[in-house]
């Protein structure tokens, strides 16, 4: 008699791991996991995970740690930082789900019962600026020294490439093409790099790019490098050269400056200063 083949075992399909908190009392230190989510995941709860928030299209990344004691679990390492960057207040809503073992994705929405409306950018403005600005001048003293060996030719060897590839330079033709522009009031840290604003840099299509050459109202140009940062969040800076540009325009903290994105094969990037502070009489 022919032995009946064993019928497969059914997989166990586990529910996507959510789980949500309404922030109340002191979570600005750490935050608790529900005991009963503990009690479900433990097998593949993490002690270090990386939280993701969509920030405009754009993954935010923090590296936080979770302390687990018997049933209780904790986000501790790394959350004040995310309490900050956030802005996170009594009353807002959170909800998480755990991706993997290794990531944890949040979405945020406050009192109104809708998702939260967070300005990442002036977050930014107001913390970072101290933190980078020693590594910051060690760069730009490098590219200044380069750019000197150099002789400071470097708008003639830019001239001598011609437009092609760039955005047309007739008025009539300019007019005809539509163009990423992005005016802003600098602050002090932004004498020493630019952090565009995520919009900007989806829509203008500068996360690929390696640099690009700002050219002011008088002709002169400057070749800015453009990084991508990883820590903390992932952001992109005008980097090494940005300083110089911003020293040979004489623009100082409370001056707006306006990008206009016309891309190109030297990702072109006109720059004016429309308006700028009084400067007092020494």
């Amino acid at each position: 008699m022919a032995r009946r083949p064993s019928k497969p075992k059914k997989e166990k399909i586990i529910a996507q791991p959510y789980f949500f908190k309404i922030l109340i009392g002191d979570f600005t230190t750490k935050l608790r996991v529900p005991p009963a989510f503990v009690k479900n995941f433990k097998e593949i709860l993490p002690t270090k995970v990386r939280l993701e928030y969509d920030y405009v299209g754009r993954p935010l990344l923090w590296n936080v740690k979770m302390k687990k004691n018997k049933s209780e679990c904790y986000v501790t390492g790394g959350w004040q930082k995310i309490v900050r960057d956030l802005d996170l207040r009594v009353g807002d809503f959170l909800v998480f789900r755990l991706v993997n073992e290794e990531t944890l994705e949040v979405v945020v929405f406050d009192r109104t019962c809708c998702e939260k409306k967070i300005n990442i950018e002036t977050k930014q403005d107001r913390e970072l600026g101290d933190n980078r600005k020693g590594k910051v001048e060690e760069e730009e003293e490098e590219e200044e020294e380069s750019s000197e060996s150099h002789g400071g030719d470097s708008d003639e060897e830019e001239e001598g490439r011609g437009d092609d590839g760039c955005a047309p330079a007739s008025p009539l033709s300019s007019s005809n093409k539509h163009y990423i522009v992005h005016e802003k009031r600098l602050v002090k840290h932004e004498m020493l790099y630019y952090i565009l604003p995520p919009k900007v840099a989806n829509e203008a299509e500068q996360w690929t790019k390696k640099s690009a050459l700002i050219k002011g109202t008088d002709g002169r140009k400057w070749r800015v490098v453009i990084k991508v940062r990883t820590k903390g969040y992932c952001r992109l800076d005008f980097s090494t050269g940005w300083r110089k540009f911003i020293r040979d325009n004489n623009v100082c903290p409370g001056d707006t400056v306006r990008l206009v994105f016309k891309g190109g094969r030297d990702n072109l990037v006109e720059a004016q200063v429309p308006s700028r502070v009084s400067r007092s009489a020494n």
